[in-house]
């Protein structure tokens, strides 16, 4: 169970972490990057389009590599995150950010789960699906909450290091995971 647990905080972190933000992407599309209002249908299909070719590659690279597919789809989804604090406002920046952000984590969501139901001993496994389920609604909830006090205190580019700060910190705890002792964890 103490593998499974550790699995649902880097659920709740790194999902946590990207619905701080992703919460509030339509009014940040709006606000900062300069897009009218009709346009922002149009990049968040981008990013579901990009999440679905992302999750087709998480399919390739997952059963040979879950670790490096968790991890990176994190990483990558951190970094180009992180160009928004560098440069806000840039329309076309925003738009390739929404493309890797979606294309990163299309499939970190399903990689996790698999990766709860391989470390869950067989006796646990519907209880550790209910956790994992459990912790991805925490983390919704969680960082939308997280993400409208954020935007009190700091608006709308305050949301964007945070985000990008708590998909790194995700990376980090899975990958920490993965070297733990336990026989199991080696899943991730």
């Amino acid at each position: 169970m103490r593998s499974v647990l550790l699995l649902c905080l880097v659920v709740i972190v790194s999902m946590g972490a990207h619905y701080v933000f992703y919460t509030y992407i339509a009014s940040y599309a709006i606000e900062v990057g300069g897009f009218d209002e009709r346009a922002v249908s149009l990049l968040l299909f981008a990013y579901g389009a990009a999440g679905a070719l992302g999750l087709v590659g998480v399919g390739v690279l997952g059963d040979r590599h879950p670790r490096l597919a968790v991890i990176g789809g994190m990483l990558l989804a951190a970094s180009s995150i992180a160009l928004l604090v560098l440069f806000p406002g840039v329309p076309w920046l925003l738009v390739a950010v929404l493309v890797l952000w979606g294309f990163a984590l299309g499939g970190v969501p399903a990689m996790l789960q698999s990766t709860v139901l391989k470390v869950a001993s067989p006796r646990i496994r519907d209880l550790s699906s209910a956790v994992y389920s459990s912790s991805f609604n925490v983390a919704i909830g969680g960082g939308a909450l997280v993400g409208a006090g954020i935007l009190d205190l700091a608006g709308l580019t305050g949301l964007v290091p945070v985000a990008a700060f708590g998909l790194a910190l995700g990376a980090v705890i899975a990958a920490a995971a993965g070297r733990a002792p336990e026989r199991r964890m080696r899943a991730v």
